[in-house]
């Protein structure tokens, strides 16, 4: 099973189906993964952890490890999106600088796969340049050409597909990326969040 927690909304992909949340994700999230786990019970998780949404990488983290916690021979992998886009960029022709969605409503995290490095951007400092793309939780945004959108969609059976080089992952591959084998998930904010 593949989870993403590190998105606008938490998407859940199986060999068999794909599934994602709308909304209230503290209600959904729970009931989706036990529906899927009752059709197709897993022995592994891989989960795309961070950085992202608060409350999806605070619920997303809550009910992974309650899983975890009620059937223990579940083993657990995570794998960051800056990670993630690295990886890519070795295969495929990405540009230098991501623009990150962390879950703030004025600020971004501008991630340079060269050095590996970030730095926090207020959203109106935002420079569209050749050299720079945006993870697809930016999708909101008008301003941000198409073009210039790095988007990962879970398939309904299982794949992983790459827009931006119109690259099928199956699950042979996508195992075989860099993933962290952990024994408990931990939420990963990157910034503290603000709770006022």
């Amino acid at each position: 099973m593949l989870i993403n927690i590190s998105s606008n909304q938490i998407w859940l992909s199986t060999k068999w189906q794909t599934r994602r949340t709308y909304g209230q994700i503290q209600h959904q999230f729970p009931q989706l993964l036990s529906d899927i786990i009752k059709r197709h019970p897993t022995d592994e998780v891989y989960i795309i952890n961070w950085p992202g949404s608060f409350t999806n990488i605070r619920i997303g983290t809550l009910v992974i490890n309650l899983l975890k916690w009620l059937n223990p021979k579940i083993q657990l992998y995570q794998l960051s999106k800056p990670i993630l886009f690295k990886h890519l960029s070795k295969n495929f022709n990405l540009p230098t600088k991501i623009y990150l969605f962390i879950g703030q409503k004025k600020k971004t995290w501008l991630y340079d796969l060269q050095n590996g490095t970030y730095q926090i951007i207020n959203y109106e400092e935002i420079s569209i340049e050749e050299q720079t793309a945006f993870d697809q939780t930016f999708e909101f945004s008008p301003y941000i050409p198409e073009e210039k959108m790095i988007n990962l969609q879970f398939l309904q059976d299982g794949e992983l597909f790459f827009d931006r080089n119109r690259k099928y992952f199956q699950w042979e591959i996508i195992k075989s990326f860099p993933w962290q084998k952990i024994s408990m998930l931990t939420p990963n904010y990157m910034i503290a969040p603000n709770i006022s």
